[in-house]
């Protein structure tokens, strides 16, 4: 390992294959089949794919709720916040040890500039249709999924205004509201269309 960052499940169970994927800040994701993963702590699986991203530094990944994409937080080499996109599909896919059944990514992944500093965080709604990103930059973006479009941005309502990263985001159960934190005091909640300020959950 190289400075583990993030890990997440793969939403579904496919053939009885379960698939996590371990985002390493200073390499990029690696995606193991939980199968192949020792019991016994002696580690050694190999992942099942890789995907670098260095020079780039990965903060995190997150899985779209019908496990149709992984999406990762990044800092690009301008400084800028980037998300970088993959479609999951099932197929054959080839690694090192040869060719392993099991999910495939398209070959080719997509990029999109998402604030102005490193991008911290990613979460998708849970109806599929949203995603939120927090970024160096102060800001909560809020993106239409089937555009791949910032629709807008909201800040911190509490204290004359968010000053510090935004560290963390959420979505409620019904994809209504969207919660943010930074490494200042309180809890920002937007309402999730609109972005307008919902409530400030101060300590």
């Amino acid at each position: 390992w190289t400075c583990p960052a993030s890990v997440e499940w793969h939403p579904y169970v496919d053939g009885g294959r379960r698939y996590v994927a371990v985002s390493e800040k200073d390499s990029g994701v690696r995606v193991y089949d939980q199968r192949k993963l020792s019991s016994n702590g002696s580690g050694g699986a190999a992942p099942v794919r890789t995907f670098h991203l260095a020079p780039h530094v990965l903060q995190e990944c997150h899985f779209s709720p019908s496990g149709t994409h992984l999406v990762a937080a990044t800092r690009g080499t301008e400084g800028m916040g980037e998300l970088r996109v993959w479609r999951w599909d099932d197929g054959d896919m080839a690694s090192s040890g040869g060719v392993q059944s099991g999910p495939s990514f398209l070959s080719s992944q997509s990029v999109y500039v998402g604030h102005t500093g490193p991008c911290y965080v990613a979460r998708f709604s849970p109806d599929g249709t949203r995603l939120a990103t927090g970024g160096a930059d102060a800001l909560v973006g809020l993106w239409d999924v089937e555009t791949m479009t910032c629709v807008r941005t909201t800040a911190s309502s509490a204290g004359g205004g968010r000053k510090k990263f935004v560290r963390s985001v959420a979505y409620s159960h019904d994809s209504r509201l969207v919660a943010s934190c930074s490494e200042e005091d309180g809890v920002d909640v937007a309402d999730a269309e609109t972005g307008e300020s919902a409530v400030a959950l101060t300590s």
